[in-house]
C-alpha cells in the first residue's frame, strides 16, 4: 500500500492508496525437489509474478518441521516443541509500486464450526531472545492467534510469531524492525483452493488477519531496503502453556 501519510498502519489507510495484492495462486513457483532438505526437515519454494515488479526480486516461502523442543537459531528464535512447523518469509528485491510503499501479508485460518480464535500478546524480559532495539518498548512479545472450542477454556491449537521482522536476509539485531497485527475478523468466505473446499465441506469457519511492517514516521520505506524476512510458527501439539489437542487448519495469505 502506499502509506503517503507515514502511519505505517493499513487500518488508518485510505482505500484508494491500497495496491492490488499480489495473489499468490498467480505465482511461478520453483522446483521443491530443488530445494527440499529431508534430513533438516525443510523445503524453500521461491516465486513471483509475470510482472515488472518481480523481474530482479521474489517471494520465497521455507517451510519448516521439528522433531525435538527447543530454539530456531536464526533470529527470532522462536520456541518450538515436538509437533510444530514454521513458515520463513523473504520479500527480496522486488520493485515498489511507489516511493512509500509498505508491505503486510494477509493470514487466513480455516477450520471446523464449534471453534473460536483470538490474538494474545504475551511479555516476558527474556533479553536473550529481545531485538536490542525492542527491550524498553516491546519487551519480549509474542503474539499468539489461538484456537479453542467454544464455551471452553482449553486451547486445541495456536500460531506464534513476535511482532519484529528484519531489513536482511540474515536477520540481526541492528536491522530489525517492529511489525503489527491488525484485528482478528470474520470471512464471509473460505480460500478458493480446491483442497480446502473439498476437506472443509460442513459449514467450515474463516478468519483472516493481517500483519504490517514498519513504524509510523520512519523515513526507510520499502524502496530504501528491498527486503523484508518475517518468520511464523504454527504449534499443533501439546505446549507447556497449554492442555492442547490437535486440530486440523489451514493458513492461507497473500501479500498487499
Amino acid at each position: 500500500y502506499d502509506d503517503v501519510n507515514n502511519t505505517a498502519d493499513p487500518q488508518q489507510t485510505a482505500e484508494s492508496s491500497f495496491y492490488p495484492p499480489y495473489e499468490l495462486q498467480n505465482f511461478l513457483w520453483s522446483d521443491l525437489n530443488e530445494t527440499l532438505d529431508q534430513s533438516g526437515l525443510t523445503v524453500k519454494l521461491c516465486g513471483g509474478e509475470r510482472t515488472e515488479s518481480f523481474l530482479n526480486g521474489s517471494l520465497c516461502l521455507q517451510f519448516s518441521a521439528f522433531e525435538s523442543v527447543g530454539r530456531d537459531q536464526p533470529w527470532p528464535s522462536l520456541h518450538h516443541n515436538a509437533n510444530s512447523s514454521q513458515l520463513h518469509v523473504w520479500l527480496n528485491g522486488v520493485t515498489p509500486r511507489g516511493n512509500h510503499s509498505r508491505f503486510a501479508l494477509e493470514f487466513q485460518s480455516v477450520g471446523d464450526s464449534g471453534f473460536q480464535g483470538r490474538v494474545d500478546v504475551h511479555s516476558s524480559i527474556d533479553d536473550e531472545y529481545t531485538p536490542s532495539i525492542f527491550k524498553l518498548s516491546l519487551l519480549c512479545q509474542v503474539s499468539q492467534w489461538v484456537s479453542s472450542p467454544v464455551n471452553q477454556s482449553g486451547v486445541w491449537g495456536y500460531n506464534q510469531w513476535k511482532p519484529v521482522a528484519y531489513r536482511k536476509a540474515v536477520p540481526v539485531f541492528e536491522d530489525a524492525t517492529p511489525c503489527k497485527h491488525s484485528q482478528l475478523v470474520s470471512m464471509k468466505r473460505i480460500p478458493q483452493s480446491r483442497l480446502v473446499q473439498a476437506y472443509f465441506t460442513e459449514d467450515p469457519q474463516t478468519h483472516g488477519l493481517n500483519i504490517s511492517f514498519g513504524i509510523d514516521k520512519d523515513p526507510v520505506f520499502y524502496i530504501f531496503l528491498n527486503i523484508y524476512t518475517f518468520v511464523y510458527l504454527y504449534i499443533h501439539s501439546k505446549y507447556t502453556q497449554y492442555t492442547h489437542t490437535h486440530i486440523n487448519k489451514n493458513f492461507y495469505f497473500g501479500c498487499d
